[in-house]
């Protein structure tokens, strides 16, 4: 907030130093009710949101709609381009896009990682819809799938499981590390709590290489991979094979 003149002007910039951002009033041309749940942008400047349009009929006029989301594209200046996506998601939680304009897409619902190219071709996916994963394995309720500068592809496991899968380029199991035994997390950020969840496991830890719900992951340029440890309140840092660095 401003005083100029003696009249009080609201300031559009938030953020410190080198990381300040402007508020652009009235930005999107929104099509669709729903919540977003990540955005990101293509080499052109094009912005991709993940956009939940039901969540257990939250979001939407009628209450028992199941889950559903799209994926919704604007030009830089907030012109709405296209959706796409209805018949590949559930719960849209974790967007990415690769150098090469591909988008990688995590499902907290419905327990997948999908690739598309920029207009929305499916490429790839990782996990049975639908399907919860072995104990332990790929997937239950994926957070964030980015990919390295080799091509491996990384994905916290997040609510139902506290792992980290590696890849390959191919969508190939290489490794995952993080704990995997049965447990039924009481937690309040549990979103699927009853009175005995089957569905849960991954003790959460908070030791080095232990999560408490992993909810994000990138890489750097040195293949270092990052890891948002939720509920311990940390990042941990692990090399590619999921060694350990720091936090």
């Amino acid at each position: 907030m401003q005083n100029i003149n003696g009249d009080i002007h609201m300031a559009n910039k938030f953020g410190t130093g080198d990381y300040q951002y402007e508020l652009v009033e009235g930005w999107g041309q929104w099509p669709i009710d729903g919540v977003a749940s990540d955005i990101a942008t293509t080499s052109n400047g094009n912005v991709y949101v993940a956009v939940r349009t039901s969540y257990a009929g939250l979001y939407t006029t009628e209450g028992d709609n199941p889950n559903s989301g799209v994926i919704v594209v604007f030009d830089k200046d907030g012109t709405f381009l296209t959706q796409w996506g209805e018949e590949y998601f559930a719960t849209p939680h974790g967007l990415w896009i690769s150098p090469e304009d591909e988008i990688f897409h995590a499902d907290s619902g419905n327990h997948t990682v999908t690739r598309f190219n920029s207009d929305g071709e499916l490429l790839m996916s990782i996990g049975v819809k639908d399907e919860l994963g072995p104990q332990g394995e790929p997937f239950r309720s994926p957070t964030r799938a980015v990919q390295s500068t080799n091509g491996e592809i990384f994905v916290s496991d997040g609510y139902w499981q506290n792992r980290v899968h590696k890849f390959t380029n191919n969508g190939e199991l290489i490794c995952s590390w993080g704990k995997g035994e049965p447990v039924f997390k009481q937690e309040a950020w549990n979103l699927y709590k009853k009175e005995d969840n089957p569905n849960a496991t991954g003790i959460p830890g908070t030791g080095p290489g232990e999560f408490n719900l992993p909810h994000d992951v990138t890489v750097d340029t040195n293949n270092n991979v990052y890891i948002m440890d939720r509920e311990n309140n940390r990042c941990q840092i692990f090399d590619a094979d999921g060694n350990f660095i720091n936090q």
